[in-house]
Formats: C-alpha cells, structure tokens, sequence
C-alpha cells in the first residue's frame, strides 16, 4: 500500500489521507485502503486485501480482484 499511495503523489496528485485500516468485512491486519484524487482530479480508491475478505459462505457474487500479469 504504501508504494501504491505514493504513486498518485509523485504524479502530481494528492492523497485525501494516510493510507488507513480498513472496517467490516474488509477487515483484517494488514488490509488498508486510501483515496486520493488524480493530477486530473479523478478521485480514484486504493483498496490492499492480503487478510482477505470476510465474505459470507453463500455469496453468490465476491468482489472481483485483478489477477497477476503475465
């Protein structure tokens, strides 16, 4: 999280806070998410899950995730 949220800085933009602790189902130790707005002023949210999410076991539709580039 933290070189991700550097990024939008070094581009110019501007985070709206410090990258913090993420509640509810997103939840967990090392989950944390900011917003920052782009040099172009899109408001763009930066979400990082490695504790995963607290999904329910019947969910029929989980968040989707990027995969790793290959």
């Amino acid at each position: 999280m933290k070189d991700a949220a550097s990024r939008p800085t070094a581009a110019g933009g501007t985070l709206l806070s410090d990258p913090h602790p993420l509640p509810g189902v997103e939840d967990g130790e090392h989950n944390s998410g900011v917003y920052a707005h782009a040099p172009w002023g899109m408001l763009i949210e930066l979400i990082s899950t490695p504790d995963g999410i607290d999904y329910a076991a019947d969910c029929s539709m989980p968040r989707w995730k990027p995969g790793t580039n290959t």
